[in-house]
């Protein structure tokens, strides 16, 4: 893949914005090449903040940002409401031992409540339900 193209089209545009987990490396790799700093927004869980750290920050350093929640008592209250310890006790062993400078705070709530939060459940407000993205402990999204 030529990416050589991305800053003669998108030029100044600011960082790039990068999510989900497909294909993390090749996210990664890609990110490189555009020579632009990078904003990467995960899936609140311990496997999205695994692909942070391992993908991302080993390879492209301080080039890559993740976005972290300033206000900690809503990403709270979107845990509690939406979050889902099945995708918790599905992740713990693989991912429990995820250490992260970035997302410490969040990692705390993670294992507070042992659940795990879309990144869609955080964009949508908690007046707009799950926005499609159900959770189960939530009978409206249910």
């Amino acid at each position: 893949w030529n990416h050589a193209w991305i800053p003669r089209l998108l030029p100044g545009c600011g960082p790039l914005l990068l999510s989900r987990r497909s294909y993390p490396r090749l996210q990664a790799e890609w990110a490189l090449r555009t020579g632009a700093p990078c904003l990467y927004f995960p899936d609140y869980d311990l496997c999205g903040i695994h692909i942070y750290e391992s993908q991302f920050k080993a390879r492209m350093g301080e080039r890559v940002r993740g976005v972290v929640p300033q206000d900690m008592a809503d990403l709270e209250a979107r845990l509690l409401r939406h979050g889902s310890h099945r995708r918790y006790l599905d992740q713990v062993g693989a991912y429990g031992r995820v250490t992260s400078e970035e997302y410490d705070g969040v990692l705390v709530l993670l294992r507070r409540y042992q659940k795990g939060l879309d990144q869609e459940g955080y964009l949508f407000s908690m007046e707009e339900g799950c926005g499609g993205f159900p959770a189960e402990n939530d009978e409206t999204c249910g």
